[in-house]
C-alpha cells in the first residue's frame, strides 16, 4: 500500500513539474512567420525586446526600395510620441533576393545598424575598421502587388562610441508589410 501512495505522489510531482516550466526570454518573442503578421522582436543582451509589443500596435516604419531595406522600431517614453526611450534601426543595402545576407560593417555603403537600449546608443558605423557584420536571412521578399511582405531573421553585435560597451542582438525576427 505504501508503494502505491509513493508512486502516486511521485507521479503527481512529475506532472506538476511539467506544468511549471518557466518562460524563457526567447519564448517572449513573436513566432517566426512570413505572411505579413507585422511582428518584430529580438534578444538584446539576452533579454526579449521589445517587451509586450507586437502586431499592429507596434510603432515601426518599414520600406523596401531599390534593393534597400529599412526597418525602424521605436518605443517612446510618452503617449504623444515626443521622447524616444528605445529604438532599433536596420538599414541593409543590396538586398534583392531571399536567402542569407552578410552585411559587413566596415563599409557604410553596405548598410547601417543602430540601437538605443538602456539609455545607451550603439551603432555599426562608429568604427570603419570594425570587422563586425550582420547576418540577415530573408525568408520572404514581395516587391510588387497590393500587399508587400518582407520577413526574416537577424543577428549582429554593436558597440557604443567609446568601443567598450557591446550590444549583442540575437534571435531577431520580423514579418512586416512594407511600402515602396
Amino acid at each position: 500500500m505504501n508503494h502505491i501512495k509513493l508512486l502516486i505522489l511521485f507521479s503527481s510531482l512529475c506532472c506538476l513539474s511539467l506544468h511549471c516550466k518557466k518562460e524563457s526570454e526567447e519564448d517572449k518573442l513573436p513566432s517566426v512567420t512570413n505572411w505579413g503578421a507585422n511582428t518584430f522582436g529580438c534578444l538584446m543582451n539576452g533579454k526579449a525586446w521589445p517587451m509586450g509589443r507586437s502586431g499592429n500596435l507596434a510603432p515601426f516604419y518599414v520600406t523596401y526600395w531599390n534593393e534597400e531595406l529599412v526597418i525602424q522600431y521605436t518605443i517612446y517614453d510618452d503617449p504623444m510620441f515626443t521622447s524616444i526611450k528605445e529604438r532599433m534601426v536596420i538599414i541593409a543595402k543590396k538586398i534583392n533576393n531571399v536567402g542569407e545576407h552578410f552585411i559587413l560593417f566596415n563599409d557604410l555603403n553596405n548598410g547601417q545598424f543602430s540601437a538605443r537600449f538602456n539609455e545607451q546608443f550603439y551603432n555599426s558605423g562608429y568604427f570603419t575598421n570594425y570587422s563586425g557584420y550582420a547576418s540577415l536571412n530573408i525568408s520572404r521578399l514581395d516587391t510588387t502587388g497590393p500587399v508587400r511582405v518582407v520577413a526574416g531573421t537577424f543577428n549582429f553585435s554593436l558597440f557604443d562610441e567609446s568601443g567598450h560597451s557591446k550590444l549583442n542582438v540575437t534571435k531577431g525576427r520580423f514579418d512586416l508589410v512594407h511600402y515602396p
